[in-house]
């Protein structure tokens, strides 16, 4: 497997691949990004159960957002409540999308801890550190 560089910028440690140069906002996410660059990923692979169903993913919670597209169930349930006082109906199967749903549509923002080493996203993009983002989908 490739090094990786660790830098601790003033704002918390981050950690970039060696490999493929993208940055982690923190040194505790570079081992997991490093299995993508395994030559023998197959083993740590997380296999979908559904008979028929060839979806395989490094991350076991992933695997098990997945398993809900085939049952439909959706346990993430939006908190908030709108503007005439109803609770909002929206719930989802993954739980990043919930969080970005109560971002875009209730304007929330999380609380960070005075020692948290995460930065915004905007601080990441500003500063370079981000090299890739997965695009996002609007709810």
């Amino acid at each position: 497997m490739a090094r990786s560089t660790a830098q601790k910028p003033e704002s918390g440690i981050s950690a970039t691949c060696d490999q493929c140069g993208a940055s982690m906002g923190r040194i505790a996410d570079l081992p997991r990004h490093m299995l993508l660059h395994a030559k023998n990923k197959e083993e740590f692979m997380f296999t979908c159960p559904v008979a028929g169903c060839t979806h395989q993913t490094l991350q076991k919670s992933n695997l098990d957002t997945h398993i809900r597209t085939h049952t439909r169930a959706q346990p993430h349930k939006c908190p908030e409540y709108l503007s005439n006082g109803q609770k909002c109906l929206f719930a989802t199967a993954d739980p990043s999308s919930l969080h970005r749903h109560r971002k875009r549509k209730h304007g929330y923002q999380p609380r960070v801890s005075p020692n948290s080493t995460r930065r915004s996203k905007s601080a990441s993009v500003a500063s370079g550190s981000v090299s890739r983002e997965k695009s996002e989908s609007v709810e």
